[in-house]
């Protein structure tokens, strides 16, 4: 399956994964309120650094290893055990630790801390790796989408209270453990148990340690914003954060996808030292995460004052100044992904861990500097300043294989469009005021807008996404025609 059908097909599981969350975060956002959001999300950041070490940096060296020894069973067998062994020692270590932690130093929300374990156990579980490593997503997707809707049922069914915060976390912790443990039904046509003999686990531990260094650094920038929040400032603060980050989370989701498709790719590539078609490759998808995440961050700061009155309520009004001051990390997020995805699977593991450290070290330091006096903007700051530093370096990392002076053209193109399109999407919004359909009308003129002034300009990213878009929907409408016409 080709990288663009890959990418197609994961990009509808997001999509979905996209509305799933807008038709429950109004619901939950409007029966917990900040408070009880900022309960969820900072015990959960703080199982989240376990289950770091659990998780081990299997994950992005899964997908490799399995890319690599992909054509070949017995290798493909034997990696997969031996990747599993680990993942089963870590996770126990792991989980004990936690629990440990927990009946010595929380003294707060015991009983939410408990239940964010399930988090840590459901790591043990996880194989989407593999598949991802065999490029086949629709296994994972289809677990995916299965899992997310009996989520939604559950928050609708049992979420009724401001108290209900703790069944809250239960239905996302077990929803999340049943996604991952319902994934091994796949296996017996995949792999088969090997003789313990012919497992060498000890060779794995050396560069999973290396990409785990960079899944720490990973992570401390990604949740000490809520972990130090929580503790410098107070729960609603978090909560209020939270519900930012997860709007703009939502939307960088379409952007970084691209990094999860084209991580076997290119590492099938690289061990094929097609270096010229990699070359090739980078700048393509260079322009096509450009092309998606500037307009979605005009987009973003261009909708926020319609959207959360509606989306979040108004006790999530606050909300819109950090939805507005974290969107730059769209573009960030976009370009760092696929930059960094390029370096792992080119065996650079050291300069992505590099990049991450540098980053989660900046988002610490002014994280120290602004939240003490400015709360969860301070948090969004540090954030901005921590995401542009990863792809600076990366970048810098990744200089010979990929030129940002020929993007320069295109990049113009989509920040000139995106700026007309931002200027139309408020005066929408100064015509019709703040209502939850203007919301809409805003969105989908605004992609309109955007794509036929890059249309005009005669944008050739443009043209083949919209010429890919036209020629899969005539295809797919062929088929259900034959269909139709055969039943």
């Amino acid at each position: 399956m080709s990288v663009i059908k890959n990418y197609i097909y994961y990009l509808i599981f997001q999509i979905l994964s996209m509305i799933l969350p807008i038709i429950t975060i109004p619901y939950v956002s409007g029966i917990l309120g900040a408070e009880g959001i900022g309960v969820n999300a900072f015990t959960f950041s703080i199982a989240q650094y376990f289950m770091l070490f659990a998780t081990l940096g299997i994950t992005l060296y899964g997908n490799r290893q399995i890319a690599y020894v992909r054509d070949d069973l017995q290798a493909r067998n034997n990696t997969f055990w031996e990747i599993c062994l680990i993942k089963l020692c870590t996770t126990a270590v792991s989980l004990a630790s936690y629990l440990i932690w927990i009946f010595i130093f929380a003294t707060k929300f015991k009983l939410i801390f408990i239940i964010q374990s399930i988090n840590i156990l459901s790591i043990a579980f996880d194989i989407s790796w593999f598949f991802v490593g065999l490029e086949e997503f629709r296994k994972t997707i289809t677990r995916n989408i299965i899992v997310k809707i009996m989520g939604v049922a559950l928050i609708f069914i049992f979420i009724r209270q401001p108290k209900d915060v703790w069944k809250y976390v239960l239905i996302l912790a077990s929803t999340e453990l049943l996604g991952q443990a319902s994934l091994w039904i796949y296996m017996p046509g995949y792999v088969t148990f090997p003789s313990l003999k012919d497992l060498k686990v000890i060779r794995h531990f050396r560069p999973v340690m290396s990409i785990f260094i960079s899944q720490v650094a990973i992570q401390i920038y990604s949740v000490v914003d809520r972990s130090m929040l929580g503790i410098l400032s107070e729960e609603s603060q978090v909560g209020l954060y939270d519900m930012a980050q997860k709007i703009v989370k939502l939307s960088i989701t379409i952007v970084t996808t691209l990094g999860t498709v084209i991580l076997p790719n290119l590492s099938n590539l690289y061990i094929k030292n097609d270096m010229e078609t990699i070359k090739k490759q980078m700048s393509k998808y260079f322009l096509f995460a450009s092309y998606l995440s500037i307009p979605i961050m005009f987009g973003i700061i261009g909708i926020a004052d319609t959207l959360v009155p509606w989306f979040l309520g108004s006790n999530f009004l606050d909300s819109i100044i950090l939805l507005k001051i974290t969107s730059p990390i769209i573009v960030f997020c976009a370009w760092s992904s696929f930059l960094g995805t390029y370096l792992v699977s080119s065996n650079n593991q050291k300069q992505a861990t590099t990049a991450v450290i540098f980053g989660a070290v900046t988002n610490v330091i002014f994280n120290s500097i602004f939240i003490p006096n400015y709360e969860a903007i301070g948090a969004c700051i540090g954030t901005v300043i921590a995401e542009f530093s990863v792809f600076l370096v990366e970048f810098y990392f990744s200089r010979n294989i990929l030129s940002f002076k020929n993007s320069l053209s295109s990049i113009s193109k989509y920040i000139l469009s995106s700026s007309v399109m931002f200027l139309v999407i408020k005066f929408i919004e100064n015509c019709l005021g703040v209502h939850w359909y203007v919301t809409f009308i805003q969105i989908i003129s605004g992609v309109m807008i955007y794509v036929s002034i890059l249309f005009t300009l005669k944008e050739k990213m443009n043209k083949e996404i919209l010429y890919k878009v036209i020629y899969q929907g005539a295809k797919a409408l062929t088929f259900i025609q034959r269909k139709i016409k055969s039943s």
